[in-house]
């Protein structure tokens, strides 16, 4: 079965790539309906999962995106270590207009710089996969409005993310595929294992021009994807998340665990 994504947002409509040695076609999520996911943050709540998902440096920049507290719990791993959790479920409330449970960092820096962006994931099993293969999105850069130039989200243009790694399932494999650019331009994909910790890190060199470059590494298997050109739909830093958001008809029970969030300029 082809893997298909469609767009997240139903006023938006879909767009077709070819991805290079993998699937004939992908559609990939290429709109996102416009809003504020900083909005109906519990800062309250959020302090209790941001020290186990990320750097205390991000805190500042952080929250949580989720519409139930059955959506996200503190794990203890087998080594004594902790994750955050994040679970989606049959039947359960939309947070801004979709299916999702997310961890968000807003980290500051302008066009030109360099971010690095690290954290860990793990796919808990068993982790069904969606056989008609919707769009499915693990992880992403988003933008949002020009905070400098006194922009707000009211009137705020619905955009997909301009770079974002997607779930799917092909040739008998759960499988991560990236996606990046302004037009959603196929960079590739690789498989995955339920129950394995992913340590990823992506590079990305912020324009809206050519000078945009991104270097995505994943172990284990040794992944590197690389991709050029521009990478922002404005000026204003894109935001990241980290977590689950999917098709609303997918009514699975999907359990992510996400840790070691750090974001750095270089």
């Amino acid at each position: 079965m082809v893997p298909s994504f469609f767009t997240p947002c139903a006023l938006a409509g879909a767009s077709k790539f070819r991805l290079k040695r993998l699937v004939p076609l992908l559609l990939l999520p290429l709109a996102a309906c416009a809003y504020d996911p900083f909005r109906a943050f519990d800062p309250t709540g959020a302090t209790n999962y941001l020290p186990t998902a990320m750097d205390a440096n991000l805190f500042a920049y952080a929250g949580i995106e989720v519409p139930l507290g059955d959506n996200i719990a503190l794990v203890t791993e087998g080594d004594q270590t902790q994750s955050v959790e994040l679970r989606l479920f049959p039947g359960q409330p939309l947070k801004n207009n979709g299916v999702r449970a997310e961890l968000v960092v807003d980290f500051p820096y302008r066009e030109g710089e360099t971010v690095l962006t690290t954290w860990q994931m793990k796919f808990v099993g068993p982790f069904p996969y969606d056989e008609k293969n919707r769009w499915w999105v693990v992880s992403q850069w988003h933008d949002q409005p020009d905070r400098t130039l006194g922009q707000t989200w009211d009137g705020f243009p619905a955009n997909s993310p301009p770079v974002l790694l997607a779930f799917g399932y092909t040739n008998s494999n759960r499988v991560l595929g990236l996606s990046y650019g302004p037009q959603n331009a196929p960079v590739g994909f690789f498989p995955i294992l339920e129950d394995t910790w992913y340590s990823l890190s992506a590079k990305i060199v912020w324009s809206r021009g050519g000078s945009g470059s991104m270097e995505l590494k994943v172990s284990p298997g040794n992944i590197t994807l690389r991709a050029n050109g521009a990478n922002m739909l404005n000026a204003f830093q894109h935001y990241f998340k980290a977590g689950m958001y999917r098709h609303k008809e997918i009514d699975t029970l999907n359990r992510v665990r996400v840790r070691n969030i750090g974001m750095y300029k270089v």
